[in-house]
């Protein structure tokens, strides 16, 4: 009886150490997955954040409102107008100085799309800035509710030179 005693311990134990290695062994799969799904997905906030650098607008004219005078348009605008080409639910951007929030500001026909995607629909937990479905451009408003979640950009990253 001893000896079938220790024949079970043996497989207890020799199960259970299996068992744990697999658990490892996933554990390093699924951490080195996400390290590589946050570098791409940063990679894709950089690259949301350049997306007016790329657009040049020094050919387009300023129009004129009702009364013949000139509107006044930034450059900003003029891009985001550019951009808006790509994807309707763009209103606008929002860019505060001195931190990484340089991204446009999107507004879907909900609130969940663009948790989950970009203005150029992928994929990417992150998300995007985003208005509230609800406000209406045509009732003046001085609040906006505008939506975000972690929407942060590793500038330098252990792993980039």
């Amino acid at each position: 009886m001893s000896e079938n005693r220790r024949s079970r311990r043996k497989k207890i134990s020799k199960t259970i150490t299996i068992v744990l290695k697999l658990m490892l062994i996933l554990g390093i799969v699924l951490l080195i997955k996400s390290i590589i799904t946050e570098h791409i997905e940063n990679e894709m906030q950089k690259e949301v954040s350049r997306a007016l650098e790329t657009i040049d607008v020094s050919d387009k004219k300023k129009s004129k409102d009702k009364n013949g005078s000139e509107d006044i348009i930034t450059e900003r605008m003029l891009q985001v107008q550019e951009l808006k080409k790509e994807n309707e639910d763009i209103v606008g951007w929002i860019d505060i100085k001195g931190t990484n929030i340089n991204y446009p500001v999107l507004q879907g026909e909900d609130n969940e799309y663009y948790l989950k995607h970009n203005y150029k629909h992928q994929y990417i937990s992150t998300g995007s800035i985003f208005l509230d479905r609800n406000f209406d451009f045509n009732i003046p408003s001085t609040n906006l509710l505008i939506y975000g979640h972690r929407n942060r950009v590793r500038i330098d990253v252990w792993w980039v030179n």
